[in-house]
């Protein structure tokens, strides 16, 4: 999660082909996936974690889905 957040793409991609547990949660039910979404600043490492977090299937988090309409 904390790869995620930092957009450390290089490590996330490590961690994925170790067969992490892509929708972990944190006591707060925080995943890699919304962590990455949350702390991204856009920038193109940033951007390839999410990537790579939706490609290995992680669950779009609601509060995201209801910002930006996805249901």
């Amino acid at each position: 999660m904390l790869a995620a957040a930092g957009g450390h793409a290089e490590l996330v991609a490590d961690l994925l082909k170790k067969k992490s547990m892509v929708n972990a949660k944190t006591t707060e039910s925080c995943t890699a996936l919304s962590f990455a979404l949350d702390c991204t600043n856009e920038d193109e490492q940033a951007l390839e974690c999410v990537r790579l977090l939706l490609e290995a299937k992680a669950d779009v988090p609601r509060t995201f889905q209801s910002r930006h309409h996805l249901h």
